[in-house]
């Protein structure tokens, strides 16, 4: 959502969970953006608008790219904590990890749930203060699943950035 240019990021996240876009499809728009010299977002949409993609594929694809932009309108005003759960569970995420068999599932959905709270506290100021919110913030941060779920997510469009 905030860095539609991120090539890396949109291949994580196109079909996790799955959201019926499949390798063919995918590189079908790598390899379009690759010719062209163009991000996979604009591949993306330009094969959908000019029929490369048809039927299903172009439904997927669709589907995704407005998830993509209704989240990121959602996101405006809302703070921090509010936009990781509203992203988490409006795709599919938290019911993807609760379906997941075993230990891992029930283990990613608490990270994710972990992840708002410690969220929240970084929001109120007082991160490393809530015990909870600092262990969580600690365990996230030592997370390889923390990649996949803050490329997802977006900052505010107030929030600047800021470079080193």
């Amino acid at each position: 959502m905030l860095n539609r240019d991120d090539d890396a990021s949109l291949e994580r996240v196109i079909n996790v969970p799955t959201r019926g876009i499949g390798t063919r499809t995918v590189e079908i728009v790598r390899l379009r953006a690759r010719e062209q010299g163009i991000q996979l977002w604009q591949a993306l949409h330009d094969a959908i608008n000019d029929g490369t993609l048809k039927g299903r594929a172009a439904n997927a694809v669709q589907t995704f790219a407005n998830l993509i932009e209704q989240l990121d309108n959602d996101a405006s005003g809302m703070a921090l904590h509010e936009i990781i759960d509203h992203v988490t569970v409006h795709t599919g995420l938290i019911e993807h990890h609760k379906s997941e068999r075993g230990e891992k599932g029930q283990a990613r959905v608490e990270n994710l749930e972990e992840l708002v709270t410690a969220a929240r506290a970084f929001t109120q100021g007082d991160v490393f203060e809530a015990p909870e919110a600092g262990k969580a913030w600690r365990r996230w941060k030592h997370s390889s699943r923390k990649r996949r779920l803050m490329q997802v997510t977006t900052k505010p469009k107030s929030l600047k950035t800021v470079s080193s």
